[in-house]
């Protein structure tokens, strides 16, 4: 990681991990460190320097990952097969998809998220990049159907349409990457995930009784915090109710 700013001054940074190549593009610049230490508890990866106090470098101890066991992390799920190829293989395309990996995400995603940033800093044009909200983050999704004068569907919208539709309507929007990857992460969402399935049953049932009116509700524990932004999962229900006008 190399640390970065517009009005950066070479003169101010000196100490260990300091460039001092001055032909190497990142002169005098500081550049962490790999994260070589890893906690016993939580096996959270970590620098060294971050050990508890008067915990020895040979067997270091950390506290601010699991406050040195106390807090009890449960273990990381391995990803679907399909997934799983996709991060650890070593084909081309798998190796581009990893370089794009926010972008499948998104493309992928039924609701984006919403928020009413601090504009004054979360401008990107001095300092750090600092993102801090107003208020709480919640997730923002349109109609389920495109409006008239929307160019293309969007987020839930594309789950509307049938396979090969979705997967031209994804590369429209973002056209660079790969039709095959794009395939075999929609057949998995379409045949593993809730919320897909219950967004393909709900325009079938458009098909069959276009005069139906149709709304998905997504309905979820209220008993955890309400302060803490909480990602909805398979775990939550999701709902397709039927009206009629």
């Amino acid at each position: 990681m190399v640390a970065r700013q517009s009005n950066f001054d070479e003169s101010t940074v000196s100490g260990q991990h300091v460039v001092r190549a001055s032909n190497d593009v990142n002169y005098r610049r500081h550049i962490l460190p790999g994260l070589h230490a890893e906690c016993p508890n939580c096996k959270a990866k970590m620098w060294i320097w971050e050990r508890a106090e008067r915990s020895p470098m040979s067997n270091p101890v950390f506290s601010t990952c699991c406050s040195k066991g106390k807090v009890k992390i449960p273990a990381i799920e391995s990803p679907p097969e399909v997934i799983l190829s996709l991060l650890t293989g070593n084909d081309q395309s798998f190796v581009q998809f990893r370089r794009s990996i926010r972008a499948y995400n998104n493309i992928f995603a039924l609701a984006s998220n919403g928020a009413d940033p601090d504009r004054n800093l979360a401008n990107g044009r001095q300092g750090v990049y600092t993102f801090r909200i107003n208020g709480n983050i919640h997730h923002q999704i349109g109609p389920f159907l495109p409006p008239n004068g929307q160019e293309r569907p969007r987020f839930a919208q594309i789950y509307i349409y049938d396979r090969e539709m979705q997967i031209d309507h994804r590369r429209t929007i973002m056209q660079n990457l790969d039709e095959s990857i794009l395939r075999r992460i929609q057949d998995w969402l379409l045949a593993n995930n809730q919320f897909a399935q219950t967004i393909q049953f709900a325009a079938e049932r458009l098909r069959n009784e276009p005069e139906a009116e149709l709304s998905i509700r997504i309905s979820g524990s209220t008993s955890q915090n309400r302060r803490q932004y909480t990602a909805p999962s398979v775990r939550s229900g999701c709902h397709c109710l039927r009206t009629r006008k």
